[in-house]
């Protein structure tokens, strides 16, 4: 029953910013679906941005706050034009979006009581953000990982979260859940209204959002066929070595309320923006498209880069004037400034562009099982252009390509990319040249991926591991979008047998589509838990540890054993939101890249739990000390035994215990 009332309080806060949001996004999108599909997207969007504005300048990032940026909003939208106020069928339709927002909400927070666990991968490192920003009352948060410090890293979405968590009161070990559903919902209907925006068909609508949102790629059934008995579940998203090619029904199984899975839910946004722009040509739509911008350089820079370029890529394919040009320069410039206090306080590591090593090559066999309905779509819709002159240069110049870096696969991108840039251009049909735009969008960005990449601080194999990454995901979702606008454009084609190959084109796209859901909620159904208490992992002295420490006021910096990525360590910081000396040392070299400091950090906390020694209390003026089974694994089964006078065990269970550095004696 408690949980019950959690979740109450949780689509309250959050239905509470639907609302004002959909009332901007009547302003724009026509079609009343389309806005009650954007609407939490964009009504958090609202709230989240002058919530942190206001932080920044100073005001503290409290409840209040937070109501009062909400009621401002809410009572301006009583003031739009009356010609966008909502009818009784459009409260209608509202409420049915808003109600089919609830059940995927619902059925994904079922699917995660049987894995809750907030550990794993990157969860860590997302809950302790979360936690973070749950718990500070000041912009920006600190570093949990590296006390005296901020974070160095786009944490906007989590913020976003953290408003929810401070109005609704939930504990972050269940907001986590909350949060990841939410996004689960959100995405879901923010493709949804992308297709409905393109076709103006519900049900290519639903298309869109189930090709998006829960499809997975032709690996899984590839695999269920080829090696009946056998499957890993992990391997489909990891067919290009040192890289990772995602998906959101992967992303949404795994859980982890990561940065890429933050931002869909506003690509979704800012695509719909990107075509009703490109319909209209108004300022007020390029505006709309610049604040989601600022809401995706906050949230996953990567993603603003992209979404520029696909913005281009809308007004190349016409009509171009000097003040559409315009308004892609605004696009482009107006989110830097906008977010500019947000990302001066971001150290970033990367170093430049790098050539891909001519030995480094993706066959079109392993893009077939990635993306094979969607570039066979894409080659049917567009290949009659290869007819034309144009069209022959451009397959002659992809074989070329191809030979000469060995690379069949990049034959095949650079072929699609270019028939989709003449259908594009050549199209008369509103929904045809939108759908072959974000064809060519897609498949210049997996050419782009075998040519070039960011020189971050991976390395060796992983040199190209977060370009692959990101760039892959932004292209898995417009094709999904272009894929139901293809399907359904042919489904309704004057030629009988044009509509009967589309039909049945779109039943065995619905079942390759399902095998990966289909076995990862069989595979999930056998799992022993039934919970949404993501902190269930913690043993009972380590839950009264946390339990503790959330009641103590304010945010003393704390010790205890955290420099290993991966795994269990740095339990302590990660639930309460208290600055640790050191965290997981390889996300923060990721994101700061400056190695020294982080090891003089690791070396004074191991003299503290091997030699006793407190240097490291008064370098960082340390309240607290965790020691217990990970701290006696990692400095020595004596460690809790020669821990400094100083401190003074307050919390001792089931072999876990918390010492206070008493006053004074720092």
């Amino acid at each position: 029953m408690q949980t019950f009332f959690m979740i109450l309080a949780w689509v309250v806060a959050a239905e509470a910013a639907a609302w004002p949001g959909y009332r901007v996004a009547r302003l724009l999108f026509p079609v009343n679906g389309v806005a009650a599909a954007l609407a939490a997207p964009v009504g958090l969007l609202a709230v989240a941005w002058p919530v942190w504005a206001a932080g920044e300048a100073g005001l503290p990032f409290t409840p209040a706050v937070i109501g009062a940026v909400w009621l401002a909003l809410t009572v301006a939208t009583i003031y739009f034009p009356p010609s966008f106020a909502p009818t009784r069928s459009d409260l209608k339709g509202y409420l049915l979006v808003r109600l089919a927002s609830l059940v995927l909400f619902g059925l994904y927070l079922l699917f995660r009581a049987k894995d809750p666990q907030i550990m794993g991968v990157e969860k860590f490192m997302d809950m302790g953000f979360l936690t973070t920003l749950a718990r500070t009352d000041a912009l920006p948060p600190y570093d949990m990982w590296l006390a005296g410090q901020t974070a160095s890293y786009y944490y906007f979405g989590h913020l976003v979260w953290a408003l929810l968590h401070k109005v609704a009161q939930v504990p972050t070990h269940y907001g986590y859940q909350f949060a990841v559903a939410g996004q689960f919902a959100m995405t879901g209907l923010g493709a949804y209204g992308v297709g409905l925006l393109v076709t103006g068909s519900h049900r290519a609508g639903w298309l869109a959002g189930w090709l998006t949102l829960m499809a997975g790629n032709v690996w899984t059934i590839w695999q269920w066929l080829a090696e009946p008995g056998q499957w890993d579940w992990w391997k489909g998203t990891r067919l290009i070595p040192g890289a990772i090619t995602e998906y959101p029904a992967f992303t949404f199984a795994l859980g982890d309320l990561h940065a890429h899975l933050m931002a869909l839910p506003l690509t979704m946004v800012t695509l719909a923006g990107l075509i009703r722009w490109r319909d209209t040509g108004e300022r007020r739509h390029a505006l709309f498209v610049a604040a989601c911008l600022t809401g995706l350089l906050m949230t996953n820079t990567w993603d603003y880069l992209t979404y520029v370029a696909v913005g281009g890529a809308f007004l190349l394919s016409g009509p171009v004037t000097k003040e559409r040009g315009l308004h892609l320069l605004a696009m482009a410039l107006l989110p830097p400034l906008l977010a500019f206090p947000y990302l001066a306080g971001i150290e970033s590591p990367v170093s430049g562009i790098q050539v891909v090593p001519q030995d480094v090559t993706t066959p079109v066999s392993i893009f077939l099982l990635l993306y094979g309905p969607a570039m066979l779509a894409a080659l049917v819709a567009t290949g009659r252009y290869g007819l034309s002159s144009v069209g022959a240069g451009i397959a002659a110049g992809a074989v070329v390509a191809g030979f000469l870096r060995g690379s069949t696969g990049i034959t095949a991108m650079i072929l699609l990319t270019g028939l989709g840039v003449l259908a594009a251009l050549g199209a008369r049909e509103r929904g045809e040249r939108t759908a072959a735009v974000l064809f060519a969008a897609s498949f210049a960005l997996m050419t782009g991926c075998e040519l070039i990449y960011v020189n971050d601080l991976n390395g060796g194999i992983n040199e190209r591991f977060n370009t692959v990454f990101k760039f892959h995901y932004a292209a898995w979702m417009m094709t999904g979008a272009a894929l139901a606008a293809t399907l359904w454009r042919w489904a309704g084609d004057g030629r009988a047998w044009v509509r009967r190959s589309a039909w049945g084109a779109t039943v065995i796209l619905l079942v390759i589509t399902a095998a990966f859901p289909v076995r990862i909620v069989a595979m999930r159904a056998g799992f022993p838990h039934f919970t949404l208490d993501g902190n269930a992992y913690l043993t009972p002295g380590e839950r009264a540890i946390v339990a503790r420490l959330k009641e103590t006021p304010g945010t003393p910096v704390i010790v205890e054993a955290g420099e290993k990525a991966y795994t269990k360590e740095a339990r302590i910081s990660v639930n309460t939101g208290l600055p640790s000396v050191i965290g997981w040392w390889n996300h923060e070299l990721t994101w700061r890249g400056d190695w020294p400091p982080l090891d003089e950090r690791m070396k004074l906390v191991r003299a503290l739990y091997e030699k006793g020694d407190r240097a490291v209390l008064d370098r960082f003026g340390v309240a607290y000390v965790v020691c217990g089974g990970l701290e006696r694994e990692s400095f020595g089964a004596t460690a809790c035994d020669r821990l400094p006078e100083a401190a003074e065990r307050v919390l001792s269970v089931a072999g876990e215990g918390l010492w206070r550095v008493r006053p004074g004696e720092k």
